[in-house]
């Protein structure tokens, strides 16, 4: 018995030796795999050493980390959290707090990267308690900042940068540029995910705003610019699906002879797209009917009207009235005996007074500038009694007022054919009809700074080249001439579909006002040197009925400016009662498009 209990204690003797002689060889071996880990480049065979070296030596720190740091390498997240983690855990009292800290650093980027925020941020967390140096904590909120960003809460990333430049100054100014891209990813997201609630919504118009923002911003953003090539895609077949509807409905109205209403139809047709099927044709069509009917209208209310004079013994009105039948169709009914009629009392007494009446009449229209009319009763008067009073002087005078008017107006009529053109920005026809008043009237209006702004435009455009000498003179009036007649018969297209303002005439289509004017004060905001802008507005905020501040600041400008007499008298009032009412307007707030005006007008009137 007490041989065995003997042999017993030396056994445990000798094991009590052995066994840290033997711990101490496993702890070398696994050293020694780990060594050689880290010196392979082939990261399979550093994986195969690391876990040699943890298998002998659980507890080893470093083995446990690298391993996971080779897993993070070949992009296998899964492993690489779990080394991490098991470094954390398998010999925590041998842990510092400089290694926890770094392990927490790369186990919260591998969590990450495989998608897991919400534990990225807790570990980031855990990493800054053991965090002492301020340049660490920066670096450590920053990342928690791009955490916070990439999962869409914005704010809390805003949070986290402030807090990074808090602790570390220095770095101010990345911090400051961070939070100035975190507003910029805010604005895009909310545009880009409008856009696509706006696209669902089937509002393709406003979903392309908004979409066109974000790219302008980040090209490359999300599938944003395959979302808005559906939408222009869309926007296209609503746009040809709305054309359809118009002239379809301009040939309702053809079978059932409203032509008043054909012609609104086709007009808009043509307007928007001149090359449609043969809208044009359908419009002169129309246009011809119209004009017949109103014709034949106008007819019937002068005969009548002289009629009723006649009845009533007024024979100058009458005569005046069957005369205007006369000039339009000498053949209607019998007007010529009408006023075969009259001109016969002239040889009585009493048509010694009616000629008196006449030349008077003759002679108030003349003085009112009405020169036609004065026309009429001159010559009437002259086929009654050539002799009367000086009929004949008065008639070649009112000849000469007439033909002068008649080119005042002819000029006129093409001024606002050109100035119509140049506000839808149809710069080629533009340059047409403004030519046209620069040959009968070179200084009309502002012929010349409108012609050259428009040619401008289509030089820019490659559809017409003028030729300007240094001073300021024309080309060749063999060019211009040729210019014109080639652009009458040659077809071109001059309508860019998804351009802002093509999506603003859309609106205008519509009748949906307030969107058209929210395009057309954004291109005013950037380009306030377009006068023409001004006036487009001011027609559009008076079919809203507007007259905020905003809407009187765009009437003062084209009422100060002179850019349209019509616009003028029908604004007048309204900008007059409005600072009569608020005589202390801020001068300071109309500066910045006064100056910009004033300089336009300037560079006009040179």
């Amino acid at each position: 018995m007490k041989t065995a209990i003997r042999f017993s204690l030396i056994v445990l003797m000798l094991v009590s030796i052995a066994l840290p002689v033997l711990a101490q060889r496993q702890t070398e071996v696994a050293v020694a795999w780990y060594n050689k880990g880290a010196k392979a480049s082939d990261p399979e065979e550093k994986i195969r050493c690391y876990k040699k070296a943890i298998k002998l030596v659980p507890e080893f720190i470093e083995a446990h980390y690298y391993l996971g740091h080779t897993y993070k390498n070949i992009n296998d997240y899964e492993n690489a959290i779990d080394c991490y983690q098991k470094a954390l855990k398998s010999n925590p009292k041998k842990l510092n707090k400089a290694l926890r800290r770094t392990i927490l650093f790369e186990l919260g980027i591998v969590q990450e990267k495989k998608g897991n925020h919400v534990a990225a941020e807790q570990t980031y967390l855990n990493a800054l308690e053991f965090s002492k140096e301020n340049s660490v904590k920066a670096t450590i909120f920053n990342m928690l900042g791009n955490i916070s960003l990439n999962a869409g809460n914005f704010d809390k990333a805003i949070e986290y940068y402030r807090k990074g430049k808090e602790v570390y100054p220095i770095n101010a100014n990345s911090f400051d540029s961070a939070i100035d891209h975190v507003e910029q990813e805010r604005t895009l997201r909310a545009d880009y995910e409008a856009g696509k609630n706006l696209l669902a919504q089937n509002n393709v118009a406003e979903a392309i705003e908004k979409l066109e923002r974000v790219l302008a911003l980040r090209p490359n953003y999300r599938d944003a610019g395959t979302l808005l090539d559906s939408a222009k895609s869309r926007l296209d077949r609503e746009f040809k699906r709305s054309i359809d509807e118009f002239y379809n409905q301009g040939l309702a109205c053809v079978k059932r002879n409203d032509w008043k209403g054909a012609v609104e139809a086709f007009d808009l047709v043509a307007t928007k797209s001149p090359d449609y099927l043969d809208v044009q044709n359908q419009l002169d069509n129309a246009k011809k009917n119209l004009r017949a009917i109103q014709r034949a209208e106008n007819l019937q209310k002068l005969y009548e009207e002289g009629n009723v004079a006649a009845q009533r013994g007024d024979y100058i009105k009458a005569l005046i009235a069957y005369e205007r039948v006369s000039e339009i169709d000498p053949n209607y009914k019998n007007v010529s005996y009408k006023i075969q009629q009259i001109t016969r009392r002239s040889d009585t007494k009493e048509g010694t007074s009616t000629k008196s009446k006449l030349y008077a009449q003759a002679m108030e229209a003349y003085e009112s500038n009405d020169w036609q009319g004065a026309y009429n009763l001159f010559n009437r008067l002259l086929a009654i009694d050539s002799n009367f009073e000086d009929v004949q002087q008065m008639l070649e005078k009112t000849k000469t007022k007439m033909a002068t008017a008649t080119r005042e107006g002819t000029i006129e009529l093409y001024y606002q054919k050109g100035l119509d053109y140049f506000n839808q920005e149809n710069w080629l026809y533009a340059v047409i009809n403004l030519e046209k008043v620069h040959m009968l009237n070179p200084e009309y209006k502002d012929v010349k700074s409108l012609m050259a702004q428009a040619r401008q435009h289509v030089n820019g455009e490659g559809d017409l080249a003028v030729a300007e000498t240094g001073d300021g003179k024309k080309g060749s009036p063999f060019l211009m001439i040729g210019i014109i007649l080639s652009s009458i018969f040659i077809p071109f297209w001059a309508m860019v579909l998804f351009s802002p303002t093509a999506r603003a005439r859309f609106y205008m289509l519509q009748k949906r006002y307030d969107k058209a004017g929210q395009i057309y004060e954004r291109m005013l905001k950037s380009n306030p040197d377009k006068v023409h802008l001004y006036i487009t507005l001011a027609n559009i905020y008076i079919n809203e009925n507007r007259q905020d501040e905003y809407a009187l600041k765009v009437f003062k400008k084209v009422v100060d400016a002179d850019l349209s007499d019509e616009l003028k008298n029908q604004l007048q009032p309204i900008v007059n009662r409005y600072y009569l009412q608020n005589s202390k307007a801020e001068k300071s707030s109309l500066g910045m498009l006064e100056d910009s005006l004033r300089e336009e007008l300037k560079r006009m009137g040179n």
